[in-house]
């Protein structure tokens, strides 16, 4: 998607993830090795296509990657930032606290929310 958006504009991409650890049980580290592969293959990916692509892997404690990530489009002069929106189990549902919604709600750029998984045709 990043690609398809990107392209006609010649936009350079910033990939970003973040990782939101909890001191009580994950202490302070964290394994980026496994979202910094995908990234990187991402931005290659990009990259022969034509298009400027960097990534970061953020750490952050939990219930802050969306400001995080929010920071880090604002430093980058994002104009949009895209979200991959998957369905949250029902608890998380039930308390309004998704990371797409705690995206949209603390990003001061238009945040576009696309599903994780394609949607379910009868």
């Amino acid at each position: 998607m990043a690609r398809a958006l990107a392209l006609p504009l010649q936009a350079e991409v910033l990939m970003v993830c973040a990782i939101e650890l909890h001191p009580r049980y994950d202490g302070l580290r964290a394994d980026r090795s496994e979202p910094a592969r995908q990234i990187d293959e991402a931005v290659s990916t990009l990259g022969r296509a034509g298009l400027a692509a960097r990534g970061e892997v953020l750490v952050t404690l939990v219930g802050e990657g969306a400001r995080a990530i929010a920071e880090t489009a604002t430093t980058f002069g994002a104009e949009l930032v895209i979200v991959a929106s998957r369905r949250a189990p029902l608890l998380v549902r039930a308390l309004g606290a998704s990371f797409a919604q705690r995206m949209a709600r603390v990003c001061a750029v238009p945040v576009l929310l696309l599903p994780d998984e394609p949607a379910h045709q009868p």
